[in-house]
């Protein structure tokens, strides 16, 4: 990565409630092998961008709010927290959230403006990294997901450009700018 460029992606930050809340259920994954992610650097993840030109953050902050303007607030339902992406080969713990149809559109869009080639078509996952395997370790016990004993909703509101510095332990994660979302004016929107 050369000074003028930044390593960037698009995401819904979490309200510190229910970062607490996931990471109380994170328990269940103790061990050596596993790291956790810093609460200050939990998030939905919609679209990752990578390293691009500093002089091109007003291009992307532009298609950024141009498509939240054309979407709906949404809400989510936590799924399960379990290892992934694979149960087989394991690289990290992540919370999983029900499929909603406005995520996925709205993550479609995100990735349509802003990926550099036409995307590949993936079923995107609605989730939040909450530990990461050590790569140097073997020997990892195999996790069963903990399923959440009462409901877990995750508002999103609204979408932010956040930027990615590389560190040691962990990276760290700032918010550049956000938007909101449009607002339904009728009951929660949990499609």
């Amino acid at each position: 990565m050369t000074n003028d460029s930044i390593r960037l992606f698009v995401a819904a930050a979490l309200p510190e409630g229910i970062k607490q809340n996931l990471l109380t259920r994170l328990t269940a994954f103790t061990h050596p092998a596993i790291r956790f992610v810093p609460s200050a650097n939990l998030h939905l993840t919609l679209y990752f961008i990578g390293n691009v030109s500093q002089d091109q953050l007003p291009g992307i902050s532009e298609k950024i709010k141009t498509i939240t303007q054309q979407h709906l607030a949404f809400i989510l339902s936590l799924e399960r927290l379990e290892p992934g992406p694979t149960a087989r080969t394991p690289r990290l713990v992540w919370a999983r959230f029900n499929v909603s149809r406005l995520f996925e559109q709205l993550q479609h869009d995100l990735a349509t403006a802003l990926a550099p080639k036409p995307p590949e078509k993936q079923k995107a996952i609605p989730h939040v990294t909450l530990a990461r395997y050590r790569k140097s370790e073997k020997h990892i016990p195999a996790f069963a997901p903990v399923l959440p004993p009462e409901q877990l909703l995750l508002p999103v509101n609204e979408v932010s450009l956040w930027q990615s510095e590389l560190a040691s332990p962990h990276p760290v994660y700032s918010i550049l700018d956000s938007w909101p979302l449009l607002q339904n004016p009728g009951p929660a929107n949990k499609v």
